[in-house]
């Protein structure tokens, strides 16, 4: 007599904006860019939100059994200069620390500091004020996302010295 025991991975996911999430339970999660095969730094958790547009998808290991789910095209990230000079950032590059000039066109800002792997490396909430000072990192390279009102404004490229 055989007995099989049958083990289905549950491969779903839920879309809310541009946070992704598996459906069902597992073992372990890891989540790629469809678009190179390539698992993404730290992604191992059973949501993810994604830091730039491309096709993301999550291999899921079930009681030893992996599948992958389907790809999902995030298209969100437009970063386009709308305020010129108005938006600074000094010095750059800089030595851990850069001083930040916004823009008064929107009540609420929201910093984002990401490595090229698209890791978040720091955020920061404002509300109100126009010029900050932020504590960054010793990072080669950082990508600076400025959002007014959780719009996503320009990206601008970080360099330290």
């Amino acid at each position: 007599m055989l007995n099989l025991n049958l083990i289905v991975v549950d491969t779903g996911l839920v879309q809310n904006g541009t946070t992704l999430s598996a459906t069902g339970t597992a073992n372990s999660w890891q989540w790629i860019d469809c678009i190179n095969g390539n698992p993404i730094a730290g992604e191992i958790g059973q949501q993810f939100t994604a830091t730039y547009n491309s096709s993301f998808a999550v291999i899921i290991n079930s009681q030893g059994c992996v599948d992958t789910s389907r790809c999902v095209e995030i298209n969100s990230f437009h970063a386009y200069e709308t305020y010129g000079q108005e938006f600074q950032v000094f010095p750059n590059p800089h030595w851990g620390e850069v001083s930040i000039q916004l823009p008064p066109n929107y009540a609420n800002y929201r910093l984002e500091f990401h490595d090229f792997q698209g890791r978040l490396l720091q955020r920061v909430n404002l509300a109100g004020e126009r010029f900050i000072q932020v504590k960054l990192p010793l990072q080669t390279f950082q990508l600076l996302s400025l959002y007014g009102d959780d719009i996503l404004l320009t990206r601008k490229v970080l360099i330290a010295k």
